[in-house]
């Protein structure tokens, strides 16, 4: 795990506000009735972190099956094989986090906050890849190379302007 920052002040900057709005405009819009009970904490800390690794790792495993250019691609910003990976690890972990809403105690609010806290862990870390794998990499000790579709243009943008 690299203890080198992917990126700049922008980034972090925006992906701390991007947090803060995942946590706090919920919060105020719809707060759960219930309030917040143990079964939220297990899938804000362990549930949908477990969904992003199985996604981040299907993904490494598809591409692995199919070509080493493909899987040198999917390792490259840009690229139409990131971009595919990216959109399977986000509809995996969103949609499947989503549908444990419906089927389970969890409330909706905790896809939210979930998201929020991966924003502000990422944002931490100065890590620049998919805010939804921050919390499994610390965990797993590994940097997903898979890209955010939001906030790597401005990463990409900030290290262009400090190389001029």
């Amino acid at each position: 795990m690299s203890t080198r920052r992917q990126i700049g002040r922008a980034g972090t900057v925006a992906r701390v506000i991007g947090g803060f709005a995942f946590i706090v405009l919920p919060t105020l819009f719809d707060r759960p009735h219930n309030g917040i009970g143990w079964w939220d904490a297990l899938a804000i800390l362990i549930v949908f972190p477990a969904i992003a690794i199985a996604a981040a790792a299907g993904v490494d495993w598809l591409y692995q099956r199919r070509d080493v250019a493909d899987l040198r691609r999917v390792r490259t910003g840009w690229s139409l094989e990131q971009a595919g990976a990216t959109a399977i690890v986000m509809l995996v972990v969103i949609g499947t986090a989503t549908l444990l809403t419906f089927v389970s105690p969890m409330n909706r609010w905790d896809v939210f906050i979930f998201v929020g806290l991966s924003m502000w862990l990422a944002a931490a870390r100065g890590y620049g890849g998919c805010e939804l794998l921050a919390l499994p990499n610390v965990v797993l000790r590994r940097e997903d190379a898979i890209w955010c579709p939001i906030y790597s243009p401005i990463d990409h943008a900030e290290r262009h302007d400090d190389t001029a």
